[in-house]
């Protein structure tokens, strides 16, 4: 069942209506239109169209293709807007205008009212919200739009990320890859920790040394030298004792 209200509309003069529908039908209450000018039926083919209702609690609903609105027949201007339950949701009277839009171009109708009964079974009526299907679906498109880009974002960070975690963990001098971040700084600190502790004041004269190890001098002068470098392995005290060469002569 449903209630349809067939409205002849000319473009060239204002309609009187006494179209009047029930507070909070759902998809029951239909205005069907036939669109003339000077008497002539209206080709609407390719037209967008848009119904703006201000209701009698000043909100604004506004239903399109995706909310109701549907073309019967193009070439006779004939359409429908199956009224949605927002737009009956108050009672009163209802003022509504018809847009169209094709190629940049619009053209809207005259003003033409109908009223809304109150519904007893309603009480006092339905609470009534905006309902503007371009702006929310406009909304959805930006919010997926912001959705892509932030994956974009994602993605490029965790591959720039693992690129050059894999390259902190090779180690460029000795050619050798660490299984982590930390054991390639542990490395790194046990060399640094090897250079520290072999310093003194004079070339050594006890432990086990290599050939290419270094004891820094830590009380250099001017003529002397910057330390002792091992030329021989070997360790002090057996049949093979470590040689230490002085190394790097400072100025006088």
């Amino acid at each position: 069942m449903e209630n349809r209200y067939k409205i002849i509309m000319d473009l060239k003069n204002r309609i009187i209506s006494n179209t009047r529908f029930k507070q909070g039908d759902t998809d029951s209450s239909v205005i069907e239109i036939s669109l003339i000018n000077n008497g002539v039926a209206v080709d609407i083919t390719d037209q967008t169209i848009e119904f703006n209702f201000l209701k009698p609690d000043n909100t604004i609903v506004v239903q399109d293709s995706t909310t109701g609105v549907n073309i019967l027949n193009a070439a006779q201007g004939n359409f429908e807007c199956v009224l949605k339950n927002n737009t009956l949701a108050a009672a009163g009277v209802v003022k509504c205008e018809v847009v169209f839009k094709k190629d940049g171009k619009i053209l809207s109708t005259t003003t033409f009212n109908f009223t809304v009964e109150g519904s007893i079974g309603n009480g006092d009526g339905i609470l009534s919200s905006n309902y503007i299907s371009a702006i929310e679906n406009k909304i959805v498109e930006w919010q997926a739009d912001i959705d892509a880009v932030k994956k974009a974002y994602d993605d490029s960070t965790k591959a720039n990320t693992s690129t050059e975690v894999t390259a902190a963990r090779h180690d460029n001098i000795n050619n050798k890859d660490y299984a982590n971040l930390g054991a390639r700084l542990d490395a790194h600190d046990s060399s640094l920790n090897d250079i520290v502790k072999q310093t003194g004041i004079s070339a050594p004269t006890t432990g086990a040394w290599g050939i290419g190890d270094k004891v820094w001098n830590t009380t250099p002068v001017a003529g002397g030298n910057l330390g002792w470098i091992c030329v021989q392995t070997g360790i002090f005290g057996t049949a093979t004792e470590p040689i230490f060469k002085e190394f790097g002569i400072i100025s006088a």
